[in-house]
């Protein structure tokens, strides 16, 4: 598999939230693991071809959460992120 537009959107969810330096090292591992298995804790959204998404682990603080969803291409081994926003809990 290969990772598409997500170092945007990270650039992104950093610039709007000022996440700590731990925040963001547990999401970007979590972005690496998607490269052996993409589908590992996603649910399948309802209505879109191919969109996943998921609160990521280890992300939860107090009442927010960092949320991810990403469109999977199998036919061009392509994960491509669609958003990476910290939203309130639950979602």
């Amino acid at each position: 598999m290969n990772l598409s537009d997500f170092n945007e959107w990270v650039d992104r969810w950093i610039q709007l939230d000022s996440p700590d330096v731990e925040l963001r090292l547990a999401v970007r591992a979590w972005l690496l693991s998607r490269l052996e298995d993409p589908y590992l804790g996603m649910k399948r959204e309802p209505g879109f071809d191919n969109l996943w998404s998921c609160a990521i682990p280890g992300t939860r603080r107090d009442w927010t959460a960092v949320a991810c969803s990403y469109f999977i291409f199998e036919s061009t081994g392509t994960v491509r992120c669609n958003s990476l926003v910290t939203l309130s809990w639950p979602f």
